[in-house]
């Protein structure tokens, strides 16, 4: 059970950073659309390897939605599909807090059984 338990833990703590990764992203997608025109930015171009370029106006962003599938995307377009995903996020990390509570719950409710029984085993033994 306990094993369980930390199980859980480091899947909230790896959703956590999900949602701290799509509110960063969407707080720099509005930045973009608001400051970027004719700025300096850095652009990955992989292997981390990043290129200066400047930018025009950001009116149409390239959003993965997995296995390799990009859309194109307005700034507005690219906060609402996030915002989405931060939702599915939320629900994920709501849903595992309530199963850690459950384990933990049952840990509580096991934890005098297994005690006595290690008495018992170091009496006998």
């Amino acid at each position: 059970m306990g094993t369980v338990a930390q199980a859980i833990e480091q899947q909230i703590r790896v959703i956590e950073a999900a949602e701290v990764e799509l509110l960063t992203t969407m707080e720099s997608v509005r930045e973009l659309s608001e400051k970027a025109v004719d700025r300096e930015a850095l652009v990955p171009v992989g292997s981390g390897v990043m290129v200066a370029s400047r930018l025009g106006s950001i009116d149409k962003l390239l959003v993965l939605l997995g296995q390799n599938i990009y859309a194109k995307m307005s700034p507005t377009g690219v906060t609402e599909y996030l915002n989405k995903r931060l939702g599915l996020v939320r629900s994920q990390t709501e849903e595992l807090a309530k199963q850690y509570s459950s384990v933990l719950q049952r840990l509580q409710l096991l934890q005098p059984k297994i005690t006595r029984l290690a008495e018992e085993l170091q009496q006998a033994g």
